[in-house]
């Protein structure tokens, strides 16, 4: 049986959304945490949009059984772990292609998490997949599957996989991580044999994306938008 796939937006945006011109912070990038900092903490609440808002939404408007998963690619590849780690009883897997491994201990999390999460480096640890792992987090999933390219430009700088591997190893977590030869940044474009739109974020398609199993009654409407599909489901407060 198929399942629906919700690919998400990586922040919320519009004119009264508050934004920055750079490429890895504010609408585009809003690292699935929800912000205490302004000027960004009235819009930028990705963690509770994913994890209540979103399922509420999907939920309400198709007949699905409560069997999700989640993954993601890149900044999303980090909130798809984080989430799934934080809210086990919502998600049944876990998975990521070149993820964002631990952002307390790269350039763009520590952007990122600064802005949105404040200087209190300890409220950093919440939402960074290695440490998470190393905590014991993972413990409900019996593996976590990561794929990552080799010829990936911002492999060793930003995405640091081999962390994910090291946390495993000190926690006794199963956690299989498949190194692509050759593959760059747009792995999950290939892997998944889809064309999809590229968003501002983070090199691209960077979404946690929940999916659901359904029931065969199911039929998408192809003539819809995904915001007229789900017009509640904006990360908007």
């Amino acid at each position: 049986m198929a399942s629906p796939l919700s690919r998400p937006d990586t922040s919320p945006r519009g004119d009264g959304v508050a934004d920055d011109p750079a490429y890895d912070l504010g609408q585009g990038a809003g690292f699935y945490v929800d912000a205490t900092q302004a000027p960004w903490a009235p819009h930028f609440n990705m963690e509770s949009y994913i994890v209540r808002d979103l399922i509420e939404a999907v939920e309400a408007a198709f007949p699905l059984a409560p069997r999700r998963s989640i993954f993601g690619h890149s900044m999303g590849g980090h909130g798809a772990m984080t989430l799934a780690m934080k809210h086990p009883p919502l998600f049944r897997s876990v998975s990521a292609f070149s993820p964002i491994s631990s952002p307390t201990r790269c350039p763009w999390g520590e952007k990122a998490f600064s802005a949105y999460l404040g200087a209190d480096h300890d409220g950093w640890r919440r939402h960074d997949a290695a440490l998470l792992i190393e905590d014991g987090m993972a413990a409900p999933f019996d593996d976590i599957l990561i794929d990552q390219g080799t010829a990936d430009p911002f492999l060793q700088k930003e995405l640091k996989p081999q962390l994910l591997e090291e946390a495993a190893r000190k926690a006794g977590q199963k956690l299989t991580l498949r190194r692509q030869d050759g593959y760059d940044h747009s792995l999950s474009r290939r892997a998944l044999g889809v064309t999809v739109t590229r968003s501002p974020g983070l090199g691209g398609d960077d979404c946690a994306a929940p999916s659901t199993s359904r029931s065969p009654q199911w039929r998408p409407n192809r003539g819809m938008k995904p915001r007229e599909l789900f017009p509640r489901a904006a990360p908007y407060r």
